[in-house]
Protein backbone atom coordinates (compact mmCIF):
# COMPACT_ATOMS: atom_id res chain seq x y z
CA UNK A 1 0.00 0.00 0.00
CA UNK A 2 1.44 3.34 -1.06
CA UNK A 3 1.18 6.31 1.25
CA UNK A 4 -0.96 9.27 0.15
CA UNK A 5 0.78 12.36 -1.16
CA UNK A 6 0.97 15.50 1.00
CA UNK A 7 -2.10 17.16 -0.52
CA UNK A 8 -4.14 13.99 0.06
CA UNK A 9 -2.90 13.87 3.65
CA UNK A 10 -3.99 17.47 4.28
CA UNK A 11 -7.39 16.76 2.71
CA UNK A 12 -7.84 13.68 4.88
CA UNK A 13 -6.93 15.59 8.03
CA UNK A 14 -9.31 18.42 7.11
CA UNK A 15 -12.15 15.91 6.91
CA UNK A 16 -11.37 14.98 10.52
CA UNK A 17 -10.39 18.32 12.07
CA UNK A 18 -12.34 20.76 9.91
CA UNK A 19 -11.27 23.11 7.11
CA UNK A 20 -8.94 25.05 9.42
CA UNK A 21 -7.66 21.92 11.16
CA UNK A 22 -4.76 21.01 8.89
CA UNK A 23 -2.03 22.74 6.93
CA UNK A 24 0.74 21.59 4.56
CA UNK A 25 3.98 20.76 6.33
CA UNK A 26 6.12 22.77 3.93
CA UNK A 27 4.33 26.12 4.28
CA UNK A 28 5.26 29.22 6.30
CA UNK A 29 2.59 28.51 8.93
CA UNK A 30 4.10 25.12 9.67
CA UNK A 31 7.73 26.23 9.86
CA UNK A 32 7.65 27.49 13.49
CA UNK A 33 6.11 24.17 14.57
CA UNK A 34 8.82 21.94 13.13
CA UNK A 35 11.33 22.51 15.93
CA UNK A 36 11.58 22.91 19.69
CA UNK A 37 14.25 24.70 21.70
CA UNK A 38 16.91 22.55 20.01
CA UNK A 39 16.57 24.84 16.99
CA UNK A 40 19.51 26.77 18.44
CA UNK A 41 21.57 23.62 17.83
CA UNK A 42 20.46 23.45 14.21
CA UNK A 43 17.82 20.75 14.73
CA UNK A 44 14.63 21.15 12.71
CA UNK A 45 12.20 18.63 11.30
CA UNK A 46 9.96 18.16 8.31
CA UNK A 47 6.39 16.95 7.93
CA UNK A 48 3.90 16.27 5.17
CA UNK A 49 1.14 17.97 7.15
CA UNK A 50 0.24 19.47 10.51
CA UNK A 51 -3.05 18.55 12.19
CA UNK A 52 -4.83 20.71 14.78
CA UNK A 53 -7.45 18.55 16.52
CA UNK A 54 -9.71 20.30 19.02
CA UNK A 55 -11.23 17.25 20.73
CA UNK A 56 -10.00 13.91 22.02
CA UNK A 57 -12.10 11.94 19.48
CA UNK A 58 -10.44 13.94 16.70
CA UNK A 59 -7.03 12.96 18.08
CA UNK A 60 -8.09 9.31 17.90
CA UNK A 61 -9.35 9.77 14.32
CA UNK A 62 -6.07 11.38 13.25
CA UNK A 63 -4.21 8.46 14.81
CA UNK A 64 -6.45 6.01 12.92
CA UNK A 65 -5.86 7.91 9.66
CA UNK A 66 -2.09 7.74 10.12
CA UNK A 67 -2.24 4.07 11.14
CA UNK A 68 -4.30 3.12 8.09
CA UNK A 69 -1.99 4.99 5.72
CA UNK A 70 1.35 4.00 7.26
CA UNK A 71 2.23 7.57 8.25
CA UNK A 72 4.48 8.43 11.20
CA UNK A 73 2.82 10.67 13.78
CA UNK A 74 4.64 13.08 16.08
CA UNK A 75 2.73 14.82 18.92
CA UNK A 76 3.60 18.39 19.87
CA UNK A 77 2.76 20.35 23.01
CA UNK A 78 4.25 23.77 23.69
CA UNK A 79 7.51 23.14 21.85
CA UNK A 80 9.65 23.82 24.92
CA UNK A 81 11.46 20.48 24.93
CA UNK A 82 15.23 20.22 25.09
CA UNK A 83 15.59 16.82 23.40
CA UNK A 84 13.85 17.24 20.00
CA UNK A 85 11.02 14.95 21.11
CA UNK A 86 8.42 16.96 19.19
CA UNK A 87 10.56 17.41 16.07
CA UNK A 88 8.95 15.39 13.25
CA UNK A 89 10.85 13.27 10.76
CA UNK A 90 8.08 13.21 8.18
CA UNK A 91 4.44 12.19 8.20
CA UNK A 92 2.00 14.13 10.37
CA UNK A 93 2.76 16.56 13.18
CA UNK A 94 -0.06 16.48 15.73
CA UNK A 95 -0.33 19.92 17.34
CA UNK A 96 -2.35 19.64 20.57
CA UNK A 97 -2.61 23.37 21.27
CA UNK A 98 -6.36 23.52 20.64
CA UNK A 99 -7.09 21.01 23.38
CA UNK A 100 -6.91 23.82 25.90
CA UNK A 101 -9.96 23.33 28.11
CA UNK A 102 -10.14 22.58 31.82
CA UNK A 103 -13.02 20.11 31.89
CA UNK A 104 -13.55 19.99 35.64
CA UNK A 105 -12.15 21.35 38.89
CA UNK A 106 -13.09 19.98 42.31
CA UNK A 107 -11.15 21.73 45.06
CA UNK A 108 -12.40 19.64 48.01
CA UNK A 109 -11.38 16.46 46.18
CA UNK A 110 -8.04 17.97 45.07
CA UNK A 111 -8.92 17.09 41.50
CA UNK A 112 -8.61 18.84 38.15
CA UNK A 113 -9.33 17.43 34.70
CA UNK A 114 -7.41 19.31 32.03
CA UNK A 115 -6.86 18.69 28.33
CA UNK A 116 -3.38 18.18 26.94
CA UNK A 117 -2.95 21.71 25.59
CA UNK A 118 -3.64 23.59 28.83
CA UNK A 119 -0.52 25.50 29.87
CA UNK A 120 1.36 24.61 33.02
CA UNK A 121 0.85 28.17 34.24
CA UNK A 122 -2.94 27.91 33.87
CA UNK A 123 -3.01 24.64 35.81
CA UNK A 124 -0.91 26.21 38.57
CA UNK A 125 -3.07 29.36 38.58
CA UNK A 126 -6.35 27.48 38.84
CA UNK A 127 -5.00 25.28 41.63
CA UNK A 128 -3.74 28.32 43.52
CA UNK A 129 -7.09 30.12 43.18
CA UNK A 130 -8.70 27.05 44.73
CA UNK A 131 -6.30 27.08 47.67
CA UNK A 132 -4.26 24.19 46.26
CA UNK A 133 -0.81 23.62 44.80
CA UNK A 134 0.29 22.02 41.54
CA UNK A 135 3.98 21.73 42.24
CA UNK A 136 5.68 20.52 39.02
CA UNK A 137 7.36 23.62 37.65
CA UNK A 138 9.37 22.98 34.47
CA UNK A 139 10.85 25.89 32.57
CA UNK A 140 8.73 28.09 30.29
CA UNK A 141 5.58 27.35 32.27
CA UNK A 142 3.53 29.90 30.30
CA UNK A 143 4.29 27.99 27.09
CA UNK A 144 4.77 24.40 28.23
CA UNK A 145 1.61 22.30 28.36
CA UNK A 146 0.30 19.78 30.85
CA UNK A 147 0.25 17.11 28.13
CA UNK A 148 3.92 17.72 27.43
CA UNK A 149 4.70 17.66 31.14
CA UNK A 150 3.05 14.25 31.43
CA UNK A 151 4.69 12.93 28.25
CA UNK A 152 8.14 13.85 29.55
CA UNK A 153 7.37 13.36 33.25
CA UNK A 154 8.69 16.87 33.82
CA UNK A 155 9.73 18.16 37.20
CA UNK A 156 11.63 21.39 37.69
CA UNK A 157 13.15 22.70 40.94
CA UNK A 158 10.05 21.80 42.99
CA UNK A 159 10.59 18.11 42.18
CA UNK A 160 13.19 17.83 44.94
CA UNK A 161 10.42 18.32 47.50
CA UNK A 162 7.18 17.44 45.74
CA UNK A 163 8.15 14.91 43.06
CA UNK A 164 7.83 14.94 39.28
CA UNK A 165 4.61 15.19 37.26
CA UNK A 166 3.67 11.51 37.55
CA UNK A 167 3.24 11.96 41.30
CA UNK A 168 0.41 14.39 40.55
CA UNK A 169 -1.50 12.38 37.94
CA UNK A 170 -4.18 9.86 38.93
CA UNK A 171 -5.86 9.23 35.57
CA UNK A 172 -5.38 9.74 31.84
CA UNK A 173 -7.43 9.68 28.67
CA UNK A 174 -5.16 8.52 25.85
CA UNK A 175 -5.49 7.78 22.15
CA UNK A 176 -3.84 4.50 21.21
CA UNK A 177 -3.29 2.66 17.93
CA UNK A 178 -5.11 1.78 15.78
CA UNK A 179 -7.16 4.83 16.77
CA UNK A 180 -9.05 4.26 20.00
CA UNK A 181 -9.58 6.32 23.15
CA UNK A 182 -8.70 4.61 26.41
CA UNK A 183 -9.07 5.79 30.00
CA UNK A 184 -6.63 4.57 32.63
CA UNK A 185 -6.65 5.38 36.33
CA UNK A 186 -9.24 7.72 37.76
CA UNK A 187 -10.11 9.99 40.67
CA UNK A 188 -8.75 7.77 43.43
CA UNK A 189 -5.69 9.15 45.21
CA UNK A 190 -4.56 5.60 45.93
CA UNK A 191 -5.23 2.65 43.63
CA UNK A 192 -3.11 -0.48 43.97
CA UNK A 193 -5.30 -2.78 41.86
CA UNK A 194 -3.69 -4.01 38.65
CA UNK A 195 -0.87 -2.58 36.60
CA UNK A 196 0.25 1.03 37.00
CA UNK A 197 -0.66 2.12 33.47
CA UNK A 198 -0.69 5.80 34.46
CA UNK A 199 2.90 5.52 35.64
CA UNK A 200 3.83 3.67 32.45
CA UNK A 201 2.35 6.38 30.22
CA UNK A 202 3.93 9.26 32.15
CA UNK A 203 7.33 9.86 30.60
CA UNK A 204 6.65 7.70 27.54
CA UNK A 205 7.12 10.70 25.19
CA UNK A 206 3.93 9.87 23.27
CA UNK A 207 5.25 6.49 22.13
CA UNK A 208 2.51 4.57 23.95
CA UNK A 209 -0.40 6.97 23.51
Amino acid sequence: MSSPNPSEIVAGLERICGPDGAIPGDGPQARPLLHDTTEDEGIAGHADAVAFPSTAPQVAEVLAFCYENGLPLTPRGGGTGLAAGSVPGGGVLLDLGRLDRVRAFDGPQWRMEAEAGVSTADVQRLAREGGLLFAPDPGAREQSTIGGNIATNAGGPHAFKYGVTSRWVTGLEVAVAPGELMTVGGPLSKDVAGYDLVGLLCGSEGTLG
